[in-house]
């Protein structure tokens, strides 16, 4: 205390040093003060206004020193996180990436299984991540509401089948209470009303064994243009002691540390939600009774658009069935576009081109801001996905590099930053340095494809639901919906070539991909195997001829060269019988025909190299 307030002792001491002073001077009011009495007083007094200036300005300048340390120490907090998000979503991206695609691709019974765990674990760990993340934007101030128009109808739905298969994962009973008054339609942030509401549901998940959740929306209130929401969420879990009322909202803390040892999570989950809901204005409220459970709720206000009321609500909007259907479709198709997707990661660049085969968009990828400035300036691209953090030159160096090299062919190419870091001020960042928008990584691909929509060529999308496979369909109406989503995606070239029938050929090699690497291999054979077979029959060596045709009959079979495969059975069975004469005439026609495919196959896959 004396170190702080020292100046304030310090004055009132001279004060008092001068009061004295002036009293003994004037004889304690018996004489007159002199001249030199004054001039002493005001000298004194001017030697006091000096030294509190003086104190005044070292402590200001303490001041400052100890802002702009604390400012550093911010600085380098936030970086850290920026880092820390970076380097963890990384590979959360391409696990949940690739994960995702066994999901759609395996129909085995135990490996989907095992799919699902992987999904739950990484979907855990980045929760953990943005519930870091999230406090750390609160604490600074950096976190904004952003209000639109929304379906609360839709955003029930979505929490019932976010939170409904963990409950009933527990044998729990999710039961939502829908008041029918409530408007359809309202106004605010939804993302953020989602995200709180998912936090005291998957609280009220991790800590009720057995009984029921309850998810209610209620109206409170309502005048003019806004309505009072009451939302709660209702267990019958473990409920809270009197005692640790006090420190539930605490960030990183337990409650019943013996009880809740084996749950995982951060403790900032009720945190943030406090925190959240306080920046709309509305105070989140419990009720609790230990070893009966709990209730968290509060009231909030929204703005209504329209008075359409939302009526009876069914729960299960979405059903499981469809929800995996819908999974494997994209929600547009784009054949005639091609975007160039930029990531220093292989593994990602894997993913995501694998995420987005469903669209037919053609992608291209390069590793480097180097690569990505080298194939721009070769090709015309709809779209560019730019990672942000990579060596040499990161996002923002190669879109400036971008407009300096090609600035007529860049104003007219949408530019996205994908990046795995999501602190607060990046985003601001992204779009102040020239990107057009802005996505985090792990990609989630239905934001994905929403936000390639929003950019692409109108003319160039064709949205679901219309004559996406028209051509495919026209050419295989008897293929399967995902055979023709394949068929699709391969490069006209290949399409082109009459004597593939490629529906075949997908059908074996299952997807567009991979029948494009068999060709591959198919094709590179083509002279070797040539050569074998016309040294063979000028060896008269029928056996080891007969061998190798049979050999080609299945492999051409399975790229869909069927009148190839026809032509080598043919032969096959020549060699069988015996019937040199028919084996010399038409292995030459044989031949001619397989030199012909090698040909076409050639112009494909030779013009990059």
């Amino acid at each position: 205390m004396i170190k702080k307030y020292w100046i304030v002792f310090l004055n009132a001491f001279i004060v008092i040093c001068i009061i004295i002073y002036v009293g003994l001077c004037a004889g304690w009011g018996k004489h007159s003060i002199s001249l030199s009495h004054v001039i002493a007083i005001v000298s004194l007094l001017v030697a006091l206004v000096i030294l509190d200036l003086v104190v005044m300005i070292i402590y200001t300048k303490r001041l400052q020193r100890t802002a702009l340390e604390a400012e550093q120490a911010n600085r380098s907090k936030s970086d850290f996180l920026s880092n820390m998000s970076h380097e963890i979503r990384t590979p959360i991206t391409a696990i949940l990436g690739m994960n995702e695609m066994i999901q759609r691709e395996s129909n085995n019974t135990n490996v989907l299984e095992y799919s699902d765990n992987i999904q739950k674990a990484g979907v855990s760990l980045l929760g953990i991540i943005s519930d870091i993340l999230d406090f750390s934007k609160i604490e600074a101030g950096k976190m904004e509401l952003v209000a639109s128009e929304y379906s609360l109808e839709e955003l029930i739905g979505d929490l019932v089948n976010l939170t409904g298969l963990r409950a009933s994962g527990k044998g729990l009973d999710l039961k939502v209470d829908v008041d029918p008054m409530l408007p359809k339609m309202l106004i605010g942030d939804e993302m953020c009303i989602k995200q709180i509401v998912t936090n005291l549901l998957s609280n009220a998940v991790k800590y009720t064994e057995k009984g029921t959740i309850t998810l209610s929306f209620g109206l409170k209130d309502f005048s003019g243009k806004n309505i009072v929401m009451y939302v709660a969420v209702a267990d019958t879990g473990i409920g809270i002691r009197q005692e640790e009322m006090d420190k539930l909202f605490s960030a990183f803390d337990r409650l019943d540390a013996v009880h809740t040892k084996s749950i995982e999570g951060t403790g900032l989950g009720l945190a943030i939600t406090r925190k959240m809901l306080g920046m709309m204005g509305a105070e989140l409220e419990v009720e609790s009774t230990y070893g009966k459970g709990s209730k968290f709720f509060f009231y909030l206000k929204q703005d209504v658009p329209s008075w359409e009321r939302i009526g009876r609500f069914e729960t299960g909007i979405v059903e499981t069935e469809d929800r995996k259907k819908k999974k494997s479709k994209a929600s547009f198709a784009a054949p005639d576009v091609r975007i160039l997707l930029v990531d220093d990661t292989p593994m990602n660049l894997q993913v995501i081109a694998g995420l987005l085969k469903r669209t037919m968009i053609n992608v291209d990828v390069a590793v480097s801001g180097e690569e990505c400035l080298e194939k721009f300036g070769e090709n015309t691209y709809d779209l560019v996905f730019l990672d942000y953090r990579m060596p040499k030159m990161d996002g923002i160096q190669t879109l400036s590099a971008l407009k300096k090299l090609y600035p007529d062919k860049i104003a007219d190419t949408p530019v996205i930053s994908l990046t795995a870091s999501a602190i607060s001020g990046d985003r601001e960042m992204m779009l102040g340095a020239g990107f057009d928008d802005y996505l985090t990584k792990p990609v989630n691909i239905d934001d994905m494809e929403k936000m390639m929509i929003k950019h692409l060529p109108e003319g160039k999308v064709i949205l679901e639901g219309t004559a996406t496979m028209r051509t495919a369909k026209e050419i295989y109406p008897d293929a399967d919906e995902e055979t023709l989503i394949e068929i699709e995606t391969l490069p006209d070239e290949i399409r082109s070539i009459s004597v593939l029938n490629v529906e075949k050929g997908i059908d074996y090699c299952g997807e567009a991909e991979d029948y494009i690497a068999a060709l591959d291999i198919y094709r590179r054979s083509i002279d070797s195997k040539s050569d074998t077979i016309k040294q063979q029959l000028k060896n008269k060596d029928y056996e080891a001829y007969t061998t190798t045709v049979h050999s080609l009959k299945s492999t051409s079979l399975a790229i869909g060269a069927v009148a190839i495969s026809g032509m080598a059975r043919d032969l096959e069975q020549c060699g069988k019988n015996n019937d040199i004469e028919k084996m010399e005439s038409d292995t030459p026609k044989f031949l001619e025909m397989y030199k012909e495919l090698k040909s076409l196959l050639d112009e494909y896959f030779e013009k990059g190299d």
